[in-house]
């Protein structure tokens, strides 16, 4: 059996759950409310929700990665707002998950897990990559750029060679 990951994107609306094998291959894919894992005891939901995917699946996998739509430390350990998910904010995430699934537990904001999900499913590389998402950019440290919404700003900002500041992501209805 090939080593897996238990894979989570916790959004404002569902949790999205799967266990991803190192040839990406997919199983035990599923969908439910976000609300559910919400509200006090948030940490002891989502520890119950990962014990019962393993028990479910019979699959232990090497360690849990999870999304969330939050503003994360510095350290990518802590949650320290979601605004849309009641009882998620000033959460050590990390250390009080792994302490209840004894496995390694990774969090990062769920548009930066896209971003790089687009990067590697684009062969994307290079110097600079921008990565626009809605409202949000994401850039790497290399020259090109990948827009899921607006091909004509990839056109764009092919041509330019200095660095880029986007402002209008917060006044324009995109």
């Amino acid at each position: 059996m090939l080593p897996t990951i238990l894979g989570m994107d916790i959004g404002g609306t569902n949790l999205r759950s799967g266990f991803v094998d190192e040839r990406l291959g997919l199983t035990g894919f599923r969908i439910h409310s976000s609300q559910q894992f919400c509200g006090e005891h948030a940490v002891e939901r989502l520890a119950d929700y990962i014990r019962s995917e393993i028990k479910a699946w019979g699959t232990v996998p090497t360690a849990v990665a999870i999304g969330f739509p939050s503003t994360l430390d510095r350290a990518r350990k802590r949650l320290l707002s979601t605004p849309n998910l009641e009882g998620l904010d000033d959460l050590d995430m990390v250390d009080e998950l792994t302490k209840r699934i004894d496995l390694p537990v990774f969090i990062d904001r769920d548009v930066n897990l896209l971003f790089h999900h687009d990067c590697h499913a684009n062969h994307l590389s290079g110097q600079v990559i921008i990565g626009c998402y809605k409202r949000f950019v994401a850039i790497l440290a290399n020259f090109g750029c990948y827009c899921n919404f607006r091909k004509w700003l990839s056109e764009l900002v092919r041509f330019f060679h200095a660095f880029f500041f986007i402002h209008f992501f917060e006044t324009s209805p995109i």
